[in-house]
């Protein structure tokens, strides 16, 4: 049910936001081979170091705005594990969050401009979590200082609109995070999984 219906969210909003068909959107989303296969064959075309770059600028352009699309898609799957785990009463991240009152965020800015990706704000405690759908070969480029960082955008949500409400902090990697990471992430009381 889940998938589905995120699934149709983000063909709605990504589809439009892109300028895609919506009957093309699944295979938006699958496209990473076939970048991979069209950065490949440039290098096997005969064209002028111009032609090359060119064509290599408008690969890399595409690549950047489904990297980004896989980004905005994880923060709606995790954005639905919160709901769910909300729904069924899971406790940990979401205790005390009622069914009946909670209000769901993705790409929330603040008046810094500053984003947090997924703000679930219930009547006594606001969930502030980051994000990454990094490959497995680069999830050492989440590091500490991108994690204090995000402390520092929660601290200033807090302040700026939730004063009175509890702040919990949660950060999610599809792939993991290095063990040096994990245990900086416990140190500073930070959830990094939510039960499936």
């Amino acid at each position: 049910m889940f998938d589905r219906t995120l699934k149709k969210v983000l063909m709605t909003v990504n589809a439009d936001l892109y300028g895609l068909p919506v009957d093309e959107f699944d295979s938006y989303l699958r496209n990473d081979n076939m970048l991979d296969h069209l950065t490949e064959r440039v290098s096997q075309l005969e064209l002028s170091l111009a032609e090359t770059r060119d064509l290599k600028r408008k690969l890399n352009e595409i690549r950047g705005r489904h990297n980004n699309m896989k980004g905005h898609y994880y923060e709606h799957v995790i954005l639905l594990r919160l709901i769910r785990a909300i729904t069924d009463g899971e406790g940990g991240l979401v205790s005390g969050i009622s069914v009946t009152d909670f209000r769901p965020s993705v790409a929330y800015h603040l008046e810094t401009g500053e984003e947090i990706d997924v703000v679930v704000e219930g009547e006594h405690a606001v969930i502030a979590a980051e994000c990454k759908n990094y490959d497995p070969e680069n999830i050492d480029k989440i590091t500490a200082d991108m994690v204090d960082r995000f402390i520092g955008k929660a601290g200033r949500l807090r302040r700026e609109r939730f004063p009175d409400k509890e702040l919990r902090l949660a950060f999610f990697s599809k792939h993991g995070f290095e063990s040096k990471l994990e245990s900086y992430l416990e140190e500073k009381g930070i959830v990094t999984e939510l039960g499936d």
